[in-house]
């Protein structure tokens, strides 16, 4: 049961003036950004403030990361994050894999032993009309497929299926300019607030131009209860990779952390979910999209 009607419990004219005071812009759209970023600091995690002071111009110039600053209405930076593409994918098949779940269907088929070799009993099962014969033709074309002596690129890895992706890298505030938010009229912490404003209206225009329908991130979670897991979660409404069973390209330096995810669709209806209840007093009564 909801604690009010929608009009009550939507982000007021009054929050959204506040909201508008805040900027969002590329790091490499002005050189005094480089200058800006020396006052940047997070004692929870300096390695990311060492990425922002040390990498991430170079990575925004030459278009292998962007890097966003929000800012206040004095210029200075609030929050910064940045976002990269990324391909998740799901494995293909393994040969001897697709080999014993073909055998164990024509056991079903046909029957254990009615058949010389996987080649005969395919041809026997086809003639049989049974529903397992397409899910057999179906993984018979791969097993093929994988075990053709072809002249494939040895770089070249294959999967059943890949989603394009976006990949939030960094996500940080800073801790010299955080106890200007307003947290008495906002009531929600300013990095999730700027996640569903910010971070996702960037999505949303680079999604204009490209298709992608994941975004995903890796946790760097150090605490032994997965707090910062669970607010990515709670907060961000992210999936771990176990419950969409997909897989995740893990750079070295992300091996120790979680990836987590969501569709890009779930997200757009999302946004609109906490903004419409923004002022909502259990946040968990909403329905949230997955």
């Amino acid at each position: 049961m909801m604690t009010g009607t929608l009009l009550d419990v939507k982000i007021t004219e009054e929050q959204l003036q506040y909201l508008d005071t805040f900027t969002c812009e590329r790091l490499s759209n002005d050189n005094t950004n480089d200058i800006l970023t020396a006052d940047f600091s997070c004692k929870r995690n300096p390695n990311l403030v060492t990425h922002l002071q040390n990498n991430a111009w170079q990575r925004d110039v030459e278009g292998s990361e962007a890097t966003y600053l929000i800012k206040n209405q004095h210029g200075e930076i609030m929050f910064y994050f940045s976002l990269k593409t990324g391909g998740l994918f799901s494995h293909a098949y393994s040969a001897k894999s697709l080999h014993d779940s073909i055998t164990q269907l024509l056991d079903e088929v046909l029957g254990a032993g009615c058949y010389n070799d996987i080649e005969d009993g395919i041809g026997k099962a086809l003639q049989v009309a049974d529903v397992a014969k397409n899910s057999l033709y179906i993984k018979y074309r791969q097993y093929l497929d994988l075990t053709a002596d072809t002249d494939r690129c040895t770089h070249t890895v294959q999967v059943m299926q890949t989603f394009p992706s976006v990949e939030l890298s960094f996500f940080c505030k800073n801790d010299r300019t955080k106890e200007q938010w307003d947290f008495e009229l906002m009531q929600s912490p300013m990095g999730v607030v700027f996640f569903w404003k910010f971070v996702v209206d960037v999505i949303v225009q680079a999604r204009s131009l490209i298709g992608f329908q994941y975004l995903f991130l890796f946790a760097a979670d150090g605490s032994n209860d997965s707090s910062l897991i669970a607010y990515y979660q709670e907060a961000f409404k992210m999936q771990t990779f176990d419950v969409v069973q997909m897989d995740v390209k893990q750079p070295e330096y992300d091996f120790q952390c979680t990836p987590l995810c969501c569709t890009i669709d779930s997200l757009l209806k999302n946004r609109d979910a906490f903004f419409g209840h923004f002022n909502e007093d259990n946040q968990a009564e909403i329905d949230y999209a997955v």
